[in-house]
């Protein structure tokens, strides 16, 4: 957990450090990254970031905790009653998006800590994030109703295209995104033009 000087410290500055920390760490991985190039991308010294967190590790630790902190909120906020299963996504893209324009590349690095191979860190973290992608998938598909789709759609090939489109859509608004703009907008009006054609290829024409 970072000091409580961290804590104290305007938001602004919290999301700077921390994303400056992130994208290091998704360049380098865990054992290269140097906390000098932290200090420099978050314009702190290397005295403000080892007293606001103490270690390298406990740094990354504490960024492992904001993207289980923010899987959490996600899945709690799924309205599990809605058994459409783009509905249910288009709440999914709200929560998500508000979190991206926090820290942008959270989801990056989600991606390079479940590829990362320290023995320093990897233990802790695989576990986790294990149990977090499973319990997440099965509370996304959690009492989807199936008969809305065509009977000739593979379920799982469906699901993984809608995903990839999810994903692909985050990486295009990430790339062409003015600095601090809120991508929560741009986002659900862009995956309302994408559901569409996912829907209507997907679903029956009663739907």
């Amino acid at each position: 957990m970072p000091s409580e000087s961290f804590t104290n410290l305007p938001e602004e500055k919290q999301h700077r450090i921390i994303n400056a920390a992130m994208n290091v760490f998704i360049e380098d991985g865990f054992d290269k990254t140097s906390t000098n190039s932290i200090v420099k991308e978050a314009h702190i010294s290397k005295g403000s970031l080892f007293h606001y967190f103490g270690t390298k590790k406990d740094l990354y630790l504490y960024i492992v905790d904001l993207s289980i902190e923010q899987t959490n909120e996600l899945y709690d906020l799924i309205d599990l009653k809605e058994r459409d299963f783009f509905k249910r996504i288009d709440n999914i893209v709200k929560v998500k998006y508000d979190y991206q324009n926090r820290y942008p590349l959270l989801n990056e690095f989600i991606l390079a800590s479940l590829r990362e191979q320290s023995t320093e860190v990897a233990p802790t973290i695989q576990p986790i994030y294990a149990k977090i992608t499973q319990d997440s998938l099965a509370i996304t598909f959690e009492n989807i109703d199936w008969s809305l789709f065509k009977p000739e759609i593979d379920q799982q090939k469906a699901m993984e295209i809608i995903q990839w489109t999810l994903d692909g859509l985050g990486k295009k608004l990430l790339a062409t995104a003015a600095p601090m703009t809120d991508l929560s907008e741009e986002a659900i009006k862009e995956w309302k033009e994408y559901s569409k054609i996912l829907r209507s290829s997907f679903y029956t024409s009663s739907n």
